[in-house]
């Protein structure tokens, strides 16, 4: 209850914008990843309401490109993949189809810049990013950017969420095209991973 109570007590109107945030002081502020959280947590909840709204403020930082991008100074990739899961997965809880149906086009930006930003990496087989994703900013006190899986784990439920969202509005060419695109960067992921996995001393596989 004392967590419910503080995340409504830190929730605020940004220029007339609901939006949740992850602290009173320093982190008092817009943090993507932090409001994918928080709309999860909402959804589970059953405030389906502020989930929208929530959701709504950060479409408000998708750029032409689709890209939903608020995180300075560097670029956290991660962010795109978080916010269209978080949009797909409220549209799917609610049952708001309509709503959806409304904002399709925002959900095929993010995927189109998902789709471009993967094959960036596609050049060079012997990179560290083959079939995943360009260096980003991982946060988890890791500084600056380099490879990380952040982005590809939450690019991989976006593709899959999206994809049944376009399937329950009946748009079968995007349902089929996205869950294609997620099944390519499934295979790369597992290749990569395969290659990362190392056992710690207690023999656990990481």
């Amino acid at each position: 209850d004392a967590s419910i109570r503080d995340m409504y007590q830190i929730a605020e109107r940004v220029d007339g914008h609901f939006q949740f945030q992850p602290g009173p002081s320093v982190y008092r502020g817009l943090w993507m990843h932090d409001e994918a959280w928080d709309v999860s947590t909402m959804l589970a909840l059953g405030d389906t309401a502020s989930a929208r709204m929530s959701i709504e403020t950060t479409l408000r930082y998708q750029q032409t490109d689709g890209r939903i991008f608020q995180s300075e100074p560097y670029p956290m990739l991660r962010e795109t993949g978080l916010i269209l899961y978080a949009l797909c997965n409220y549209a799917k809880v609610s049952g708001n189809r309509p709503w959806l149906k409304n904002h399709f086009p925002a959900v095929s930006a993010a995927v189109g810049w998902i789709r471009r930003t993967r094959a960036l990496t596609l050049g060079d087989s012997t990179s560290p990013n083959y079939g995943l994703f360009p260096p980003g900013f991982t946060d988890g006190g890791i500084g600056g950017l380099a490879a990380e899986y952040g982005t590809t784990f939450w690019s991989l439920n976006a593709l899959q969420a999206a994809s049944g969202a376009a399937s329950s509005l009946g748009i079968r060419d995007s349902a089929r095209s996205w869950s294609l695109l997620a099944g390519e960067l499934m295979t790369s992921f597992r290749r990569a991973s395969a290659r990362d996995a190392r056992r710690d001393s207690h023999g656990n596989l990481y």
